[in-house]
């Protein structure tokens, strides 16, 4: 996502994953963050079709290993079983903060524009 101000990258990956971005917790959740550049407040307004195309392939995933993980536990075994669980949970996180990281669309806040 771009920066409407300065047109550069808002955040870099790591940084939109890991930090509040400059402003505090609860502006954060609210999807309020810093230009890691210019330094204009920015809020999410909305994100791109891909993002959705991504979370709906998640859920459709998730349903399918609903659907056959008790014929995957008979076949491989539990251990097995968990391990596939957690390697698409995580799949699943990256893929989500990535799709938020790439695909956001910010606009300029102004600071009096803040509730």
């Amino acid at each position: 996502m771009n920066c409407p101000s300065c047109n550069q990258p808002a955040a870099s990956f790591l940084r939109y994953a890991f930090t509040l971005q400059g402003v505090p917790l609860y502006q954060s959740m609210r999807g309020y963050f810093k230009c890691e550049h210019c330094g204009a407040l920015l809020h999410v307004k909305s994100f791109g079709r891909y993002f959705w195309y991504c979370f709906v392939g998640s859920i459709l995933v998730l349903a399918l290993f609903t659907l056959f993980y008790r014929s995957l536990i008979k076949m491989a075994g539990t251990n097995l079983a968990i391990v596939v669980w957690f390697l698409i949970l995580a799949g699943i996180l990256v893929t989500f903060v990535l799709g938020m990281w790439k695909y956001a669309v910010a606009e300029k806040v102004e600071s009096d524009d803040l509730v």
